[in-house]
This record gives C-alpha cells, structure tokens and sequence, in this order.
C-alpha cells in the first residue's frame, strides 16, 4: 500500500502533462502512486502512447464532464495513500519533491503543506497598497515565494499536501465553484483548518508552475463573458459562505474592472458590446452566488447549532 498519493488534475494537456509525469516518476521517495484524473476527451496519438505505457505505480482516471473541483474529488477518493499531495498539470518539479512535502507530517497538529510556486514574473500581482487583510494578502502569488517556512492562511492547489482522512472530515472539495474553480483552494484550507490544525508554508517543496495558456487552468488567465462569470460567482460564494469580511468584495470589482475598463478599447462598436455584456455576466455571476453562498452558511450555521 503506497503511503502518498499524488493527484493531477488535467484537461487538454499533452507533452506538458507527460512531462510533469516523467518529473514525478523520478523521485527519491519510493513508496507513492501517481493518479493522473484525466478530462481530456481525445489525446494526440504521442500523448496516448505515453499514458498507455506508464510503470503499474501511475494510474489513469477517465473523468467526465470537466471541472477541476469534482476532478481533485475523484482523485481523493481513489486515492490508496495516506498523504494527498496535489499538483498542477504544467509544473516542473525537483526530485526530492515528496519527501520535502512528507516531512512535516510527523506533527499531528498539520493537517496540510502548501510549498513554494516560482512563476515567470508577468503572472505575479501585486495588491493595491489601501487593500489590506490576510484574506488578500494570500490571493496574492508573494506569499508562496517566500524562502521562510510559516504557519499559511491557505494552500496553494498546484502544491499542496494533506492528510487524507482530514480530508473526508472537511468534506472534500466544494463543487459549487464553477469553472476553472478560481477560490476553491481557499474554501477547502479554510475547513481543513478548524480547529486546532495547521497548514504550514515551507520553500522546500517547490515547483516552477508554467501557466500554459491551453487547457488546465490556463482560461484562468483570459478575460472573457464565462470568466467574468465564475470569478464573480466564485468570489461572491466564497465571502457569504464562510461569512468573510465583505471588504473583500473591492478586490473583486478591481480585479474585473480594471481589466473591463484598461485592458480593452472602446473605440469599436465590438469592444463596447463586450464592456456591456461583460458587466451583465458579472452582476449575474455576484448574484448567483452570493444567494447560493448565503444557503450554504445558512445550511453550516444549523448543523453547527445541532
């Protein structure tokens, strides 16, 4: 019985996926098993030959319909290890990996381990100086770059570990967060962490996370009417479901407006139906889930009182 598994999540991914697979085949740690949870419906044929001849310790999960969220469930509940680790499908990991992760889990206190995620700098962010609350100060990438380890608000999704039984009593990934699930890895630590547990930061385990813009959470990154939708929902969802301070909700209307407003232009008949229609998707993604994350506080709050 391996004592790690290793989950990725993918979708759309090829040579980048076979080469995250042929980083983690090559660790100085034996006693793991790899679950690729594959939501790719055609591969190429050098992608298919790959997946069909992995060592026996590699495993590939046929998952359908896409989301990431019901894809990090899947993985969990297959999984045959005791310690969960989860990466993204486009990193670039280091041989001693595993073990880096696994070495904290002699304290029973540590529930989980979210190491360092190395970006190339057009993908870092900086928050406005005036937005100030621990909440934030974890959106932003600073945080897991740091080089001294330190107990972590939350995990990064694309490297993170935990216990998987703790797993279970947090009630696994929530799947009510739409698209590329933009907060669900913020949600997940927040329960884990109850109680008296831990999530510890540490540099140690680290990845270089490439961002291929195709496939995975790649769409992440493009500004579109579905992403604008999810972010709002996400968001929203995430503050009333856990009853955050509502001053969060600045963040997000910089993080859409500045883009609506910025990033595109308006001299076109084109560009000003993409600002209107993109407003209408916000107003319809906050909307949604705000409602649907007051349900559920409400739904916690009555099972707590019981």
């Amino acid at each position: 019985m391996p004592k790690v598994t290793v989950i990725i999540p993918t979708y759309n991914r090829e040579e980048v996926l076979c080469n995250t697979i042929k980083y983690l085949l090559h660790q100085d740690f034996t006693e793991y098993e790899i679950l690729v949870i594959d939501q790719t419906k055609n591969h190429t044929p050098e992608t298919t030959r790959f997946l069909e001849n992995v060592p026996s310790n590699v495993r590939i999960i046929n998952h359908q319909p896409p989301s990431l969220t019901a894809a990090r469930n899947r993985g969990i509940r297959e999984a045959r290890g005791e310690i969960i680790i989860m990466v993204d499908d486009d990193v670039i990991l280091k041989k001693d990996f595993i073990s880096q992760h696994l070495k904290y889990y002699g304290d029973p206190n540590i529930v989980g381990v979210t190491g360092k995620v190395e970006l190339e700098t057009h993908f870092k962010s900086k928050l406005p100086s005036f937005l100030k609350s621990e909440f934030l100060e974890w959106i932003s990438h600073d945080k897991f770059q740091g080089m001294a380890e330190t107990d972590a608000y939350r995990m990064a999704g694309g490297n993170s570990s935990f216990r998987k039984v703790w797993a279970f009593k947090a009630g696994l990934f929530d799947e009510n967060f739409t698209g590329t699930a933009w907060g669900e890895d913020y949600d997940f630590s927040l329960r884990l962490k109850k109680g008296d547990h831990k999530i510890i930061y540490s540099p140690d385990p680290y990845v270089f996370h490439l961002y291929i813009g195709n496939g995975g959470c790649g769409s992440r990154h493009l500004f579109d009417t579905y992403t604008i939708y999810s972010k709002a929902h996400n968001l929203s969802y995430l503050i009333e479901k856990h009853r955050l301070n509502r001053f969060i909700y600045l963040y997000l209307l910089l993080n859409i407006y500045i883009q609506l407003l910025i990033k595109k232009d308006y001299l076109s008949l084109k560009r000003l139906h993409f600002f209107i229609k993109g407003n209408y998707y916000f107003i319809r993604g906050f909307l949604a889930g705000f409602k649907k994350g007051r349900e559920k506080s409400l739904d916690i709050f009555k099972k707590e009182s019981l």
